[in-house]
């Protein structure tokens, strides 16, 4: 899988804004497409747990995509485990 460069340049362009206010800014990204994954995220632990708690307790589709994704990877994980 190679990276997309916009995404490479939007993830770049959050980077810079977050680095600009580092105790007070705090940038998660997910980008994907049929060829690959870009994540990138940049803040303290406390602004970048605090931002997702926001946005999911304001968007209930996100905190829905967040709990699937959770069950999904616990899940593949205990399948992982097993195999071992």
């Amino acid at each position: 899988m190679t990276k997309n460069n916009k995404q490479d340049e939007l993830a770049s362009a959050l980077l810079r804004w977050a680095k600009e206010d580092e105790n007070n800014r705090s940038v998660i990204l997910i980008a994907g497409d049929e060829e690959s994954v870009r994540k990138t995220y940049h803040g303290s632990g406390g602004n970048l747990v605090e931002s997702l708690v926001q946005a999911m307790r304001t968007d209930e589709d996100l905190y829905s995509v967040f709990a699937t994704a959770i069950l999904i990877y616990n899940a593949n994980k205990e399948n992982d485990d097993d195999e071992e």
